[in-house]
């Protein structure tokens, strides 16, 4: 009897210790498959923006990281006011400039994609009633906006790690010799100074001299990565600049009736864009018939997508 007891225990103990499978219900994918090769869109809720009639400025969209949202916050932070200009005149804006140092942190061999789809600002409400016979259609709702340009100015970082960067120096030291620093138009040479090392924008290659320690830059502003010479209406832009949104009310009337602003997306390679540059200068040129003669809140949306392949 012992004997049985014991031959069944080492047998229960060889068939515990036996290796164990596990069908799994599914097949395995990748996170490309399941999600189909679409990319994850981001649709961004601008906050309330308060638009009033004697001038304030429109207000302020928090930034949440990204350029994207920057864009944003300057369409935002527009001041309209009794003196921004002679109706039909643009308004004078000062461009915004932006250094995003925590795309250094992005590794851009995981991200397939980067487009930004949409942007649209509408009148959420009106917070005081027009007597009938005072105002116009040219200062009701988002009427008295004619012609919008978005226009971005990009900034490069050097791809060698000997050269100097001048996207995010901000030393108190910085002297520029000329006020278009950098490769100019016409290929004339020009010289930023840091303290007493000079920052000579030409070619990739290194120049020494017995004068100074002259490190030459790689040309900062290449044609490959979606950059456009010229924007649609035939207006030159800066060799480093993109037409990023626009916004003309005579071609662009859409079913809003003026209540809001759909604002025409120009394509770029952004995913080039963000992995090369660092420092961004927004400037929007901003059109007008009059100014509003209401008091407005303004609300809108910012869409954009990122296409990511993780590798598993």
């Amino acid at each position: 009897m012992k004997k049985l007891i014991v031959f069944l225990a080492i047998s229960m103990l060889f068939i515990s210790c036996a290796k164990e499978t596990i069908e799994p219900a599914f097949a395995p994918q990748t996170f490309k498959q399941q999600r189909g090769g679409k990319p994850i869109v981001v649709d961004y809720p601008i906050r309330n923006l308060e638009v009033d009639r004697v001038g304030n400025d429109i207000g302020d969209v928090p930034v949440v990281g990204g350029v994207f949202q920057r864009l944003a916050e300057v369409l935002a932070d527009i001041t309209i006011s009794n003196d921004s200009g002679v109706d039909g005149m643009e308004v004078p804006i000062e461009p915004q400039v932006f250094n995003v140092a925590e795309l250094d942190e992005v590794d851009f061999d995981y991200i397939e994609s980067v487009s930004l789809e949409a942007v649209k600002l509408r009148v959420a409400e009106t917070l005081e009633d027009i007597p009938v016979g005072e105002g116009d259609d040219a200062t009701r709702g988002l009427n008295f906006i004619n012609k919008v340009q978005v226009i971005m100015a990009l900034e490069q970082v050097p791809d060698n790690p000997n050269e100097v960067d001048r996207v995010n120096d901000d030393r108190p030291d910085r002297v520029v010799t000329n006020d278009n620093a950098g490769s100019n138009n016409n290929g004339e040479d020009t010289i930023d100074i840091y303290g007493d090392t000079a920052t000579d924008v030409r070619n990739d290659v290194v120049v020494d001299t017995p004068s100074s320690d002259v490190t030459v830059l790689r040309d900062v502003n290449p044609t490959d990565d979606g950059r456009v010479r010229e924007d649609e209406t035939n207006q030159p832009q800066a060799a480093n600049e993109i037409l990023v949104l626009s916004y003309d009310k005579k071609k662009d009337r859409g079913a809003c009736s003026g209540d809001c602003i759909d604002m025409k997306v120009h394509n770029h390679n952004w995913k080039q864009i963000l992995k090369l540059n660092r420092k961004f200068t927004i400037k929007v040129k901003l059109f007008i018939e009059g100014v509003p003669k209401e008091s407005l809140k303004l609300d809108g949306r910012i869409r954009f997508s990122v296409g990511v392949n993780p590798g598993f």
